[in-house]
C-alpha cells in the first residue's frame, strides 16, 4: 500500500505516534489505572463469593472432581485426539442404538400381535 505519494510502501514508525495522538487528545491518561484495578478486584471477589467453591465441593464432591478431570484434559490438549474421538463417537452409537431399541420393540409386539392367534380376533 503506497503512502500519499511518497512512493514507499509501508508504515513508518512516525504514522503510529501520530495515530496515538489523535486517538488519545494528545495526552495520557493518568490516575485511572488505579480505579480500573480496584473495580476489577471487586468484581472478582463478587464473582468468587458467587461461586462458593469450597460448599460446592463439600455437597457435590464427585461432580467437582469430574469437572476438573474434564477441565483439565481439554485445558492439557487431549480435546483433538483418537481417544476422545473414539469415545465421543462410541457414545454417539451406543445413544443411537438405545433410542433404536423402543421403537424396534414395539415393532416386533406389533408383528407378533397380527401373526399369533390372539391378535387375529379368535379365542
Amino acid at each position: 500500500m503506497r503512502n500519499s505519494g511518497e512512493g514507499q510502501v509501508g508504515v513508518s514508525p512516525e504514522s503510529f505516534s501520530d495515530y496515538d495522538a489523535r486517538t488519545s487528545g494528545g495526552a495520557a491518561p493518568q490516575g485511572n489505572a488505579g480505579s480500573v484495578l480496584e473495580d476489577a478486584r471487586t468484581q472478582l471477589s463478587g464473582a468468587w463469593d458467587r461461586l462458593d467453591l469450597r460448599s460446592q465441593v463439600e455437597q457435590h464432591p464427585f461432580r467437582t472432581l469430574g469437572i476438573a478431570l474434564g477441565a483439565g484434559y481439554v485445558l492439557g490438549g487431549g480435546l483433538f485426539t483418537k481417544l476422545t474421538g473414539r469415545l465421543l463417537f462410541g457414545g454417539i452409537r451406543m445413544g443411537m442404538r438405545l433410542a433404536a431399541l423402543p421403537v424396534l420393540r414395539d415393532e416386533i409386539m406389533g408383528l407378533a400381535n397380527t401373526i399369533s392367534p390372539r391378535g387375529r380376533g379368535s379365542v
